[in-house]
């Protein structure tokens, strides 16, 4: 009894040369596409991860930074304020609070923003604005020691503040450059050595396919030649 392996191969011979010649380019044809599948889905991988840098992790961490320095920046007009008495400088120290809560609704329109701790961080200016808020308004009724620990307790909030910001900016820089080394290392590595070996493996299978057919298309060749012969 014939093995299925040496009966597939006895019909492939008893095929006709054009048959033979279309499932050799059939072969070539499959294995081109299925190198072009891979290549394509490796870039649009490569895309993706492109896309959460560019859209999501690099605008959070710049945001973040910038919270920051708007941070300060009512830190100095708040305590400016408070020790001028000037309306002026606390219109300022509003105006920076605006912008802090412009460039938080920016961080919660970006993609996966819920992971982040945006109501804490709402929450927690509410928190410093109010507190400054009493100190414009009781700034002439401070006494030194009174007004001390109305300040200690500002800057507590502002710590808080400063440290969940400072987080947000790090995870989005740890996100940034895992997306970075996964783009290089795990996707560009699996990338080319499965497009080598399709390439490879094609390569050979091509010149298996030639020479069967070469050598089939020669022996026929041959036996017409011998037939010719035997006729003439």
């Amino acid at each position: 009894m014939k093995s299925p392996i040496k009966s597939t191969i006895a019909q492939f011979f008893r095929l006709t040369i054009a048959k033979k010649l279309l499932l050799g380019f059939l072969s070539c044809g499959i294995l081109t596409i299925l190198i072009a599948l891979i290549a394509l889905s490796n870039l649009q991988r490569l895309n993706e991860i492109n896309n959460r840098i560019i859209k999501r992790d690099i605008p959070l961490a710049e945001n973040a930074n910038e919270m920051i320095d708007t941070l300060l920046a009512q830190e100095l007009y708040g305590h400016r304020s408070l020790i001028l008495e000037s309306s002026e400088i606390e219109a300022l120290f509003w105006k920076r609070s605006d912008e802090f809560e412009t460039l938080q609704r920016q961080i919660a329109d970006l993609p996966d923003s819920a992971n982040l701790s945006l109501d804490q961080l709402t929450n927690l200016h509410k928190e410093y604005n109010h507190l400054y808020k009493i100190g414009f308004e009781k700034r002439n009724t401070f006494s030194s020691s009174a007004f001390r620990d109305h300040d200690q307790l500002m800057r507590r909030k502002q710590e808080k503040l400063f440290e969940l910001l400072k987080g947000i900016s790090r995870e989005a820089r740890k996100d940034q450059n895992e997306k970075s080394l996964e783009a290089l290392s795990i996707i560009g590595h699996s990338a080319f050595w499965t497009i080598s070996g399709l390439s490879i493996g094609g390569l050979f299978l091509g010149i298996i396919i030639a020479l069967v057919i070469t050598h089939n298309i020669s022996r026929s060749i041959k036996q017409l030649e011998l037939s010719t012969r035997e006729i003439s």
